[in-house]
């Protein structure tokens, strides 16, 4: 019998195959219903036009409005306010004050009709303040994408389409920008004049009407159904796809491939755009519309294929609004329960009792808008409790004595009578848990489930009862309380996150009888099992396995980039569309996981002809193996660079007399701080570390800190942490000739003096892993950091909004009375390899890719497809004047950024690196004695800069110097510019 099963497994094996063949060969439409309309072919039609659109996008009764002010025809003042033709211009950070009358005392809507003068990619905020009642509200503007056909990749994988802005001006009720309900606000207005003020944060606008609205109510279902009783009700199903949107609050909000084999439309071979991303719809207040033909007068139901990946146990809320208006009550906050990771379920408005709109026959808007009015006090609920829980651990501190550096020395076995400070903080405690327990309880009563979601309420409320069992130890363990990342304060804030966050995606909704049968939202198992034969088969094909190696890209620029796929699509597509169109070179990328492989690549001569997103540090080391092409064998490199890029940014990608890197995206470094802790401790803004040095006191007393971003470092403290302190004080880590370290030139010893008496005698915190939390909580009001940090708060703090601002870095009185800012900047660099066999077609490449035009281009394209979190932080400071941030913080960055100095790399910088953070961390946590251990420093450098340069040739075994080293490239070419401008 073993023998006779043996013999069969041949023969199953051939069916397998020929199966597999047939599939692969003739059946690609095995299991698979052709019924997707519009979307089945390549070509995208929008039925309205623009215009149609943006009178649609907000409807509102006529009789309701009290007063219409055309803003082109009435007297306005305020500054930097320009009168035009259509309304009024007003600059970001301006005000426009106008005045209006209405004819009888009571509440009102405002709405609110404007332009924009230009693409700002952030959200668009707004100051207003109506009879002096002041608020934040959000006036979002109407996007679409370029239709002419699908914008399809290489491979012929769908890609997301370009942006375009409405040229019509949009519509918006003035609603709270910090609420969820996201409904209109009721102003309070009295009989004859009133004033409201206009305030832009982020953009330029222009206002061009003003209307005043009584107020309404939504009207519920049942009065709904009233007025169309009788109504015949539609019995067919009209489908419409969610990625096939016609307009859009925000560029950003884009369709995705999802490998679901359930979602409409599908491929095996090629990834389409099949649904909307959830990750680019979650905020409040985001709009997608989309314009719907029905077919008949009637009463039509409404349901939608949705997947509600993250929230487990809890729902995300879209509020439904059909032609501008939401139809009744029920229709706002619409709960879609979660479905879990890229799985699609179905949901009809109203659920079990679904509930109908009238339609008549022809073209309809339908908006999801994100909303969330359920949890909205929620939210502030547990807002105000973290403000209370970092309030009282700012007190707590104040009491144990020591601020918000974990590292101080304070006596951890001391006991406290802790009630005899605070009487009421066994009540505070009781009273916190007691209010997050009841949040958490509401919420399972809003989703029907346990909120898995929100499980960290749970724990910061054990957190809390694990500080009332024990009162005496309560000062010693503030981590439970507030600061630590585990801590009940910083548990909550990420439930914060959660609760604000509305992911959802939708595959297609659909128009239906209240009767028909709707589409399973799950594939069969066999179309799963067919798809998956074909993908796996299609995998060995020649498309999927083509190589970007020299050895196959002969006449083809072959281009590593380290950087994320979005990132690479978006330069691969540009570049098909604008330099390889100009220039006729066919330019081929490959994503590079790891940079440090680019050395293996050139030993085996698989390397490419250039590499893009490596660290700025690299060129140089690759450089002094022989791998790197000298840029300044070009004779315009150093003249066509220098008219839109810093060349000290050229400092770490300098070897000998050669440049063998160009900086492509440079980092910022500016001085965050807290406008409301600010003025609540009547401190200015320090422009000097002096100032810096007078304010800690104040922040102490308040068990408050600064942050300097050696805090932030954990152990090791690279020359991006030490270089500022040195550079400041006219210092630096190498002596004139390269030779040696400069660690007891005065000017250097003066920096690092600096360095560690700040942490010593001045207090600052040795320890703050992550500035964003204490910034975020306000244990750290005020400190420096980078890109990222402003990325987290413009993004991922919606709290703060307004209360927050950025300045330069504090810097270093000079004798002639200047102050010197100097800090680094430097992220990535780009290079040509030595051995390319096409290095003139990569410098023609480089100085396209690093100009102005280019970087404006990617930038923008890269942030209207994928979101204010995808900025690309270019090292171009002609194209950063013109990217999308807030006009005065992009002013501070460029001007903090002519202070950009950069250290030097050289075949022995690691020990310069090393020896500074180790002195550093002996000198401030170990209390070593400074002088003694910066000798030390200065010993074990030389010596080992010595062995490295006999290493490298400058020194022959006798210890003999055989040649120069040149570390003064970047002052020699920066006078040489200077002579050349001078004409002499």
């Amino acid at each position: 019998m073993k023998r006779k099963f043996l013999s069969w497994k041949p023969m199953y094996f051939i069916v397998f195959i020929f199966f597999a063949l047939g599939l692969f060969l003739g059946f690609n439409n095995v299991g698979e219903k052709k019924n997707f309309e519009a979307s089945d072919d390549l070509e995208r039609r929008y039925l309205l036009s623009d215009e149609e659109v943006a009178k649609l996008q907000l409807n509102f009764d006529a009789e309701n409005v009290v007063s219409e002010i055309d803003l082109s025809k009435v007297n306005v003042s305020g500054d930097g306010i320009e009168p035009q033709s259509d309304g009024v211009f007003v600059p970001a950070y301006g005000n426009c004050n106008v005045i209006f009358n209405v004819p009888v005392t009571g509440e009102y809507y405002i709405m609110v009709e404007y332009k924009s003068t230009g693409r700002n990619l952030f959200e668009n905020p707004v100051n207003v303040s109506v009879n002096k009642q002041d608020m934040v509200c959000s006036l979002p503007f109407l996007w679409a994408d370029e239709i002419t056909e699908k914008s399809m990749d290489r491979y012929g994988n769908e890609i997301v389409s370009e942006q375009y802005q409405f040229e019509e001006p949009a519509l918006s009720y003035l609603e709270d920008y910090e609420h969820f309900y996201r409904t209109p606000i009721l102003f309070s207005l009295t009989e004859g004049e009133n004033f409201i003020t206009f305030s832009p944060q982020n953009q330029d606008m222009v206002f061009t009407k003003i209307r005043i609205l009584y107020p309404s109510e939504d009207i519920t279902y049942s009065e709904y159904q009233i007025t169309y009783k009788g109504t015949q009700e539609f019995q067919d199903m009209v489908i419409v796809e969610g990625e096939d949107y016609r307009a859009k609050s925000d560029s950003f909000i884009r369709g995705r491939n999802s490998s679901n084999t359930s979602v409409v439309p599908s491929d095996p071979y090629i990834k389409l755009i099949n649904t909307t991303d959830d990750k680019s719809n979650k905020a409040m207040g985001q709009k997608v519309i989309y314009e719907v033909n029905v077919p008949v007068d009637g009463i039509y139901y409404l349901s939608f294929k949705y997947s509600q990946p993250l929230k487990t146990g809890g729902l995300v809320f879209r509020t439904i609004e059909v032609d501008g208006k939401v139809p009744f009550a029920e229709a706002r906050d619409v709960g879609f329960p979660h479905t879990g990771m890229n799985k699609y379920q179905n949901l009809t408005l109203g659920t079990e009792e679904p509930m109908g709109i009238y339609l008549s026959k022809g073209l309809h808007t339908i908006a999801l808008k994100v909303t969330a009015g359920q949890t909205d006090g929620l939210y502030r609920d547990l807002l105000e409790i973290v403000k209370e829980i970092n309030d009282t651990g700012i007190v707590l501190k104040k009491i144990k004595g020591s601020n918000s550096d974990d590292t101080a020395k304070v006596d951890t076995n001391r006991t406290w009578d802790i009630l005899q400070y605070m009487p009421d903080i066994l009540g505070k405690l009781e009273g916190w848990q007691e209010r997050i327990i009841a949040v958490y309880n509401e919420l399972e009563k809003i989703g029907g489930m346990e909120p898995s979601f929100a499980s960290d309420l749970m724990l910061a409320a054990q957190n809390l009862n694990r500080l009332a069992s024990e009162p005496r130890e309560i000062p010693n363990r503030i981590s439970l309380l507030s600061d630590d990342s585990s801590s009940a304060a910083q548990l909550i804030s990420l439930t914060l996150t959660k609760i604000y966050e509305q992911n959802l995606s939708i595959d297609r909704f659909y128009l239906h009888g209240k009767d028909y049968d709707l589409p399973s939202p799950k594939a069969s198992i066999l179309k799963g099992f067919i798809t998956s034969l074909k993908q796996f088969l299609y995998s060995f094909s020649p498309v999927m396995n083509e190589s970007v190696d020299v050895s196959n890209s002969e006449g083809t620029l072959t281009v590593w980039i380290n950087k994320p796929s979005q990132y690479v699509e978006a330069l691969r597509e540009l570049t098909a569309q604008d330099f390889t169109m100009k220039t006729g070179i066919d330019v081929v990328y490959s994503i590079m996981p790891d940079e440090k492989k680019i050395t293996l690549a050139n030993s085996t001569k698989t390397n490419p002809d250039l590499a893009l997103g490596l660290s700025y540090y690299r060129p140089a080391e690759f450089a002094m193996r022989g791998m790197a092409k000298n840029l300044l064998e070009y004779e315009d490199f150093i003249e066509w660079y220098s008219k839109e890029y810093n060349i000290q940014a050229l400092a770490p990608m300098a070897y000998e007399d050669g440049i063998y890197g160009a900086s492509e995206t440079q980092d910022f470094y500016v001085l965050f701080y807290r406008t409301d802790i600010m003025d609540m401790l009547d401190l200015k803004t320090p422009d000097t570390w002096d100032d810096v040095k007078k304010m800690m006191p104040i922040l102490h007393r308040n068990a408050m800190n600064f942050n300097v971003t050696l805090a932030n470092t954990v152990g090791y403290k690279n020359f991006e942490t030490t270089g500022s302190f040195i550079f400041q004080n006219g210092g630096n880590y190498y002596s004139p000739d390269g030779f040696t370290s400069n660690f007891n030139d005065p000017n250097t010893l003066k920096g690092l003096r600096e360095m560690v008496d700040l942490f010593q005698v001045y207090g600052l915190a040795q320890n703050i892993p992550n500035f964003f939390n204490a910034f975020r909580s306000g244990t750290v009001p005020i400190g420096i950091s980078n890109f990222a940090t402003y990325l987290q708060l413009q993004v991922g703090a919606p709290e703060l909004t307004g209360r927050w601002d950025i300045s330069l870095i504090p810097g270093t009185v000079m004798e002639d009375g200047s102050v010197s800012r100097y800090y680094s900047a430097d992220m990535t660099s780009a290079m040509i390899f030595s051995n390319s066999k096409m290095q003139d077609e990569a410098y023609e490449f480089l100085k396209w890719w690093l100009s102005s035009e280019t970087q404006i281009k990617y930038a923008t394209d890269l942030q209207m497809k994928y979101g204010p979190d995808y900025i690309w932080n270019t090292a171009n400071h002609v194209a950063m004047k013109q990217m999308s941030y807030p006009p005065n913080h992009k002013e501070i960055i460029l001007e903090q950024w002519k202070w950009q100095k950069e250290a030097l790399r050289h075949p022995a910088s690691y020990i310069l690196e090393r020896e500074v953070s180790n002195a550093w961390i002996d000198i401030v946590t170990k209390g070593e004695s400074f002088q003694p251990r910066i000798d030390e420093a200065t010993l074990a450098s030389n010596r080992e800069m010595k062995r490295k340069l006999t290493e490298f040739g400058y020194y022959d075994e006798e210890g003999n110097k055989l040649k120069e080293y040149n570390v003064h490239l970047i002052d020699e070419l920066m006078k040489k510019l200077e002579e050349k401008e001078d004409g002499t």
